[in-house]
């Protein structure tokens, strides 16, 4: 599904320097499966907390986590993200209000988020919800790291790297796992099921190939972008002042 005229955009202010640091990050059941590209080099590692990223000045990170929780209603840009995705859309669901995110159970967070919503929560966002309050803490306690973290989505990610070969198809399939694999080690330079495969083989139970390929194509949005991206959304912010947009791709260099 191409883009249309009519999705509002935002550009966030990243300019690319020789020393930059690309970063793409995923949650995985172990922590954040974690892709680095400095210099041309890509490391692929799990860091079992956001608090031991290496966030230097020059660290531009895209996260598949959601930023800018509502207090009531949907997010504009999971609306948007969903029509960019097109038949991947499924991949892509809206994200709960704050205070269900923050519910003590599953129970409550239903409760919570019905009136606010209009709608229950499903089991998958519910099983997102540590991880999403993680990064809401994370950021929370120092906003400049909005400078440098903004949300992505690896469907996207996809979308925007290999456009002739959208749809592809789901990512646990075999033919799916081998295009997104091919996607990410051509857009890197890397042997990605190497360097996939040797981050489980050092963290096992705790990743999957899945989560190495989607860390790893956000990483690789901004490397070939030199991290001048673009956004869906409509400009508004949560109620802590986090922005609420989605990465769809890059701008034209």
């Amino acid at each position: 599904m191409p883009d249309t005229p009519h999705m509002p955009r935002t550009c966030l202010e990243w300019k690319g320097s020789p020393g930059a640091t690309y970063m793409g990050i995923d949650g995985a059941r172990g922590g954040w499966v974690v892709a680095t590209s400095q210099r041309g080099v890509t490391t692929l590692e799990l860091h079992h907390s956001l608090s031991t990223l290496p966030l230097s000045t020059e660290a531009r990170a895209l996260i598949d986590m959601p930023i800018g929780l509502p207090s009531q209603g949907k997010r504009r840009c999971d609306l948007l993200a969903r029509e960019a995705l097109g038949t991947r859309r499924s991949t892509l669901f809206p994200i709960p209000c704050r205070p269900a995110i923050y519910a003590p159970s599953y129970q409550e967070c239903c409760v919570i988020n019905e009136p606010l919503q209009g709608c229950r929560v499903s089991k998958q966002a519910w099983n997102l919800a540590p991880k999403i309050r993680e990064l809401d803490l994370f950021l929370r306690a120092d906003p400049i790291r909005h400078d440098h973290i903004a949300e992505g989505h690896p469907e996207l990610a996809f979308r925007a790297l290999a456009p002739a070969s959208w749809p592809l198809p789901p990512k646990r399939e075999p033919e799916g796992q081998t295009l997104r694999e091919s996607i990410v080690s051509e857009a890197l330079g890397i042997q990605g099921a190497e360097v996939s495969r040797e981050l489980i083989s050092r963290h096992k139970g705790e990743v999957d190939i899945t989560d190495a390929y989607d860390a790893l194509s956000l990483c690789a949005l901004l490397v070939l972008t030199h991290s001048h991206v673009r956004f869906v959304g409509d400009d508004s912010f949560d109620d802590y002042g986090a922005p609420q947009r989605i990465c769809i791709g890059g701008n034209p260099l």
